[in-house]
């Protein structure tokens, strides 16, 4: 199975960050499930706010899925 991640933020209603890079990263070195924090996701773009996550990727060439969480959950794919 091969994941192509088409898109993914980390943010609040205020502050984000595109964080697509990291979470391709982790899908590459075989992490289908991981915690979305701030070491994760490899900074905070609202210190003290809550963030939510969410991606946009593919499964070999199928459909296109969605995954959305709050800080401190877990993503699997």
């Amino acid at each position: 199975m091969f994941i192509t991640v088409l898109a993914a933020t980390y943010a609040t209603g205020n502050k984000g960050k595109d964080v697509t890079n990291q979470v391709q990263a982790l899908v590459l070195n075989g992490q289908t499930s991981f915690q979305v924090n701030n070491t994760t996701m490899k900074g905070d773009p609202d210190v003290g706010t809550v963030k939510h996550f969410s991606m946009t990727y593919i499964k070999d060439e199928g459909p296109i899925h969605y995954r959305g969480v709050r800080e401190g959950d877990t993503v699997t794919i």
